[in-house]
């Protein structure tokens, strides 16, 4: 594949006139030089560090030439991925394994998150406002009160929740592709 690459880039550097003067002529020059010298090898062992530097008991999925597993991360060296699947260790050697990602994981929009608190304290301090006026309290207030402040803070952690919520999606990172 790596071969194929770098005939690909040999190509595309001989039509001259299909690509601009400048840097990006530059940058495909280098990559097609750098391609053609590099080990088959090498550019999955690049890429193989951030397995290594994983946090060990996330859970991560791994997809090899047969098939597509859920597997929880235990340690990566040179040549081998250890996981677990309950109480059993299972090693996979690096040549094996295609792609590394982590679990789904839910990603929100932390400025919709913090628009979602502000409009919940807005509404929350004005709704709070409004109860403090217009209570009529002869034996005690301790329901008012308790209404006053479920709305000052209840509202802002509930507003900033469902914004964040809203704007989530669920999405797999990619810790290691093997090229």
């Amino acid at each position: 594949m790596r071969e194929l690459c770098a005939a690909g880039l040999t190509v595309l550097l001989c039509a001259q006139p299909l690509l601009a003067e400048g840097p990006l002529e530059r940058s495909v020059e280098r990559e097609a030089s750098r391609l053609a010298v590099e080990p088959p090898g090498a550019a999955g062992t690049s890429g193989w560090r951030a397995v290594r530097d994983f946090t060990p008991g996330r859970l991560i999925m791994i997809t090899t030439m047969t098939a597509t597993t859920t597997r929880t991360f235990v340690s990566a060296d040179d040549s081998t991925l250890t996981v677990t699947h309950g109480s059993v260790v299972e090693r996979l050697a690096m040549d094996d394994v295609l792609v590394v990602t982590t679990g789904p994981m839910r990603h929100g929009s932390a400025l919709a998150a913090v628009g979602g608190t502000l409009a919940g304290l807005w509404l929350g301090s004005g709704l709070a406002y409004g109860l403090a006026e217009n209570a009529r309290c002869h034996d005690g207030c301790g329901g008012v009160q308790f209404a006053m402040l479920t709305a000052m803070i209840g509202l802002p952690i509930m507003g900033g929740m469902g914004a964040w919520l809203l704007t989530s999606r669920f999405r797999e990172d990619v810790i290691y592709r093997r090229l």
